[in-house]
């Protein structure tokens, strides 16, 4: 059993409030590699959220990122007889679920993963989520019907436009208008040609300042695989 020192991206923002771009974009790129090799070997990660990404030191590598709980695992070609003992229950956190699942929730791709990242990115850059309700319902409206708000309107910082868009793109309520794969997203986060880089350097400041209180406050991290 592996045990890390970190923080899930739950506790990041709120120790931080929203996160630099460049930041983002570091671990962003690092949950679409974990996706990818998941995606390529034909399995779906179906519950990505804050809680189960760990931000991590590990070995002095800082900000390393581990994608947790598994759980919800559902191998790609596998027909959708898995849950139709109970076809209306939904699989996963409502609030980073794609809008595809909330009609059918036996109904996944890698396109509804990348919906799920878009929503991690959205919390990361203003943090809060793209929608907020007070009821189930009201929620499920949202994400069917409702159009984000732009990250920029939620803070007072610059975010940079191609990253703004890229993640709105992740957010597209038809899946065949979002990144087409993992890989794809992947290449697009190594490319956007206006995010100022996050730095190893600033990585290893935050961690100094802060992993002694981490360890103080939480002990080791969760087990990850």
């Amino acid at each position: 059993m592996e045990y890390l020192a970190g923080v899930t991206l739950a506790e990041l923002v709120s120790l931080e409030g929203p996160i630099v771009p460049g930041r983002v974009v570091h671990i962003l790129k690092q949950v679409c590699g974990s996706l990818r090799e998941a995606h390529e070997q034909g399995l779906l990660h179906r519950d990505i959220k804050p809680l189960n990404i760990m931000l991590c030191e590990r070995g002095g590598q800082c900000d390393f990122v581990k994608v947790l709980d598994f759980g919800l695992v559902r191998q790609l070609d596998v027909a959708a007889t898995l849950e139709i003992s109970a076809p209306d229950r939904l699989i996963g956190t409502p609030l980073y679920m794609a809008p595809e699942r909330f009609r059918d929730p036996t109904a996944a791709d890698p396109r509804s993963d990348i919906y799920s990242v878009g929503a991690v990115a959205y919390f990361l850059l203003t943090g809060r989520p793209v929608f907020q309700a007070l009821t189930g319902l009201d929620l499920q409206n949202q994400v069917l019907h409702a159009q984000p708000e732009r990250p920029s309107a939620r803070v007072p910082h610059p975010i940079p436009a191609s990253l703004e868009q890229l993640v709105l793109d992740c957010l597209s309520k038809n899946p065949a208008d979002r990144p087409a794969s993992t890989a794809a997203l992947l290449e697009a986060l190594e490319t956007l040609p206006d995010v100022p880089a996050w730095t190893p350097q600033q990585a290893r400041d935050w961690w100094a300042r802060n992993l002694p209180g981490l360890l103080k406050s939480s002990g080791a991290g969760p087990s990850a695989l």
